[in-house]
C-alpha cells in the first residue's frame, strides 16, 4: 500500500480472494434464453452477484443486470451493473473463449464511509488536530479511480473540507486537498 493511502472497504486478504475468484468464470455452453449461441445472461448475473457478495461480505449485494442477447464469442465484452448497498457498481466482463468463460473485473471502488472518516481523522491527528469528520450519509461510496469526494471537518481551529481521491478499484484513497 502506498504511503498516505488507506483501503476503502475490503481487507488485503479479501481483495486477493476477489482477484483470484473473478479471473475466470465458466458460464456454460448454452444460454438459458435466446439463441443457444448467446451467453447465458442469468448465469453471468448470478455468478457476478456471488463474487461480489464474497468480496464484500458485510455489505448488501442486490440485483445484477447484464445486457441481453450477447453472442458467445472470444473477445466479446459486456458491462453489467450490480447493486451494492443499493448503489450501482459497474462490472466489466470479457469472454476469454467461445464457450462462455468470462474474465470479470470491477470498474469502480466501493469505499467505506466509516473507513474514510477514520483515515481523515488519522491524517489530522498526525498533525495534532482533533476534529469531527463527516463524509456523507451513505454507508459506502462508489467511485471510479481518479474521482474525488469531500469530507467536512470541524475542530478547534474551525471548519474545513478535506478532498480525497480514489486511487484504485480496491478503494485506496489519498488526501489531495484540504481547505
Amino acid at each position: 500500500m502506498r504511503s498516505g493511502t488507506r483501503p476503502g472497504w475490503s481487507t488485503p486478504a479479501t481483495r486477493r480472494h476477489l482477484a483470484a475468484a473473478v479471473l475466470s468464470v465458466l458460464l456454460g455452453a448454452c444460454g438459458s434464453t435466446g439463441s443457444s449461441a448467446d451467453l447465458d445472461r442469468a448465469k453471468a448475473e448470478r455468478e457476478i452477484g456471488r463474487l461480489l457478495a464474497k468480496a464484500y461480505p458485510d455489505l448488501a449485494v442486490g440485483r445484477v443486470a447484464c445486457p441481453e442477447h450477447r453472442a458467445r464469442r472470444k473477445g466479446g465484452r459486456l458491462t453489467c451493473v450490480a447493486r451494492v448497498e443499493s448503489l450501482p457498481v459497474h462490472v466489466r466482463a470479457v469472454q476469454t473463449d467461445d464457450h462462455g468463460t468470462l474474465q470479470v473485473e470491477s470498474r469502480e471502488a466501493v469505499v467505506s464511509r466509516s473507513k474514510a472518516v477514520a483515515f481523515v481523522r488519522q491524517q489530522l491527528a498526525a498533525r495534532g488536530v482533533l476534529s469531527t469528520v463527516d463524509c456523507g450519509r451513505d454507508r459506502v461510496l462508489v467511485r471510479s479511480p481518479g474521482e474525488t469526494f469531500d469530507c467536512s471537518v470541524r475542530g478547534e481551529a474551525g471548519e474545513g473540507t478535506v478532498t480525497l481521491r480514489v486511487e484504485d478499484v480496491d478503494g485506496d484513497v489519498a488526501v489531495v486537498a484540504s481547505r
